[in-house]
């Protein structure tokens, strides 16, 4: 995120190469986010869990590193 903003900010207009790794860096936080719902949701598919426990479980796992 932030080395993308940091060629954001700076890169000259016309600079192709420039603005194509940009691109790319948008690209991929994209990706991460689809890929982080479709496992969520296959998860869910495949184990189902009330939300509360599904809601302690990701607060367990995210929260507490």
């Amino acid at each position: 995120m932030v080395l993308q903003h940091s060629f954001l900010w700076t890169l000259a207009y016309g600079n192709v190469a420039g603005w194509a790794f940009v691109m790319l860096l948008h690209f991929s936080r994209t990706a991460f986010f689809f890929l982080s719902a479709f496992v969520l949701t296959y998860t869910q598919n495949t184990r189902a869990r009330s939300a509360v426990e599904f809601s302690r479980r990701r607060l367990v796992q995210l929260g507490v590193p």
